[in-house]
């Protein structure tokens, strides 16, 4: 049976022009990465880390059903009191920074200095910044504090995140990254992929920016892949949910001088998974749950087989019986 991971080799734009964006990250082909994601997937599952999660408020479900759905712990303790003792358990950290207020930026500098310390991944996602001088001052304030491993934001997000103008072909519109078309054009990836690799440079981190064509930089290299799924862009949470998925990645493989390799196969851990669920909905209703699983079908004995997935051989003997009902034109 394909999973997330087939579906990512399959639908994988590999393509990015080295001398337009530098030397790649490296020489490999689609089923190669897919099966370094796969690696990952199972080192998840294995090692089991706990993944505390400073998230917005609005997505919380979401994210922690994420991470117990690839086979992470998730923790998503945000008062400021404890999450630095919090942070002494856990093998990463998302700072996720929707729906700030004053407390959860000081816990997010909390937990992130505890973290810092204590040589634990940062995914660190602004949230929003640039819609409000206040929201982009605090995430700028927070970097400087605290540092990432990884940022993941959209295109407006990053830039607005170094002080540069955001490429003429996007929007930011509230907290949305809002394109001008559903596929960008080679133009305006250069444009993207330019913007990755120098915020990269200049944050000290690798930086994931998504969008129609998702980009990841350590500040010499650049790739690119387009996931195909343009109904993402008006599903809430959707990022929140890479955000976790990479930090489960990075907790699994923690050697700082492996993070853009480890972030970029989380991104594709996400991507298929995002593909095939959305192969199998009819809308935001079902796409959820579809997502859950195809998150989990990487990782099955977190996900199918604990849930009973795997056919049994009293399932097997059922479905066989529905298929010779249905060929004879019985229903039921």
């Amino acid at each position: 049976m394909r999973d997330a991971l087939d579906v990512a080799a399959e639908a994988a734009d590999l393509s990015v022009p080295a001398d337009s964006y530098g030397a790649q990250l490296a020489v490999e082909d689609a089923a190669a990465t897919a099966e370094r994601a796969r690696a990952l997937a199972a080192a998840v599952r294995t090692r089991r880390p706990l993944v505390h999660c400073l998230t917005n408020a609005v997505t919380t479900q979401r994210v922690a059903d994420a991470l117990a759905a690839v086979g992470a712990l998730p923790v998503m303790a945000s008062a400021p009191e404890e999450v630095a003792d919090m942070m002494s358990h856990a093998q990463a950290l998302v700072l996720n920074l929707g729906t700030p207020t004053a407390e959860r930026w000081a816990a997010a500098r909390a937990a992130g200095v505890r973290a810092r310390e204590l040589g634990v991944p940062i995914v660190v996602d602004p949230v929003g910044c640039g819609a409000t001088p206040w929201r982009t001052a605090q995430a700028r304030q927070l970097l400087d504090a605290v540092g990432a491993t990884v940022v993941r934001g959209n295109i407006p997000e990053v830039a607005a995140l170094i002080g540069s103008p955001p490429p003429a072909h996007v929007a930011q519109r509230g907290v949305t990254a809002e394109h001008h078309a559903p596929r960008s054009t080679g133009a305006e990836d250069e444009a993207a992929a330019s913007l990755a690799r120098e915020a990269s440079r200049r944050l000290g981190c690798v930086v994931v920016m998504t969008g129609p064509t998702d980009f990841l930089s350590d500040g010499v290299c650049v790739r690119g892949h387009a996931a195909g799924v343009p109904a993402l862009a008006s599903l809430v949470g959707a990022g929140d949910v890479l955000d976790a998925v990479i930090a489960a990645s990075l907790a699994a493989e923690p050697q700082p001088s492996s993070a853009g390799w480890t972030a970029w196969a989380g991104l594709w851990w996400f991507a298929g998974a995002a593909r095939l669920a959305a192969s199998t909905s009819r809308g935001p209703g079902t796409y959820w749950p579809n997502l859950m699983d195809a998150l989990a079908e990487a990782a099955p004995e977190a996900g199918r087989d604990a849930f009973g997935g795997a056919p049994t051989a009293t399932t097997q003997r059922l479905d066989d019986e529905k298929a010779q009902r249905m060929k004879r034109g019985e229903t039921g």
